[in-house]
Order: C-alpha cells, then sequence, then structure tokens
C-alpha cells in the first residue's frame, strides 16, 4: 500500500467510502480499526426521546422483531 497525506480523515474513513477504498488497497482494515479507536465516545450527547431526542431517525427497532 502507497503512503498518502489524507486531507480529511473523517471523509476518508466515512462508512460510505472506506469499503472502496480497503477494496482498492488504499487502506486496510486494520488502519481503518485504528482511525476508529482514536474517535472519543460521543454517547454521552445521545438524548432520550421522552427528553426531548429524535424518536424518528429511522432506526428505531420494527414492531415484533
Amino acid at each position: 500500500m502507497r503512503s498518502m497525506a489524507l486531507r480529511d480523515k473523517h471523509r476518508f474513513f466515512d462508512i460510505r467510502t472506506v469499503r472502496r477504498h480497503i477494496r482498492s488497497g488504499r487502506v486496510t482494515k486494520e488502519q481503518h480499526r485504528e482511525f476508529l479507536s482514536t474517535l472519543r465516545d460521543v454517547a454521552e450527547n445521545i438524548m432520550d426521546p421522552s427528553e426531548g431526542g429524535d424518536s424518528t431517525d429511522g432506526f428505531e427497532p420494527e414492531p415484533g422483531g
């Protein structure tokens, strides 16, 4: 794999593009895992729907599933 300077790591490793970069050999799965490990945990930013959080974002479980 050739070394390349990344202008925006977040964009390069975005889930919408990283699979393509892995297939093309521009990045390895291990490099992607390393990048993910550098991201800070933002779980505390999630607001419960009863407190005004978004309950209609499309990620709710299907009824009965």
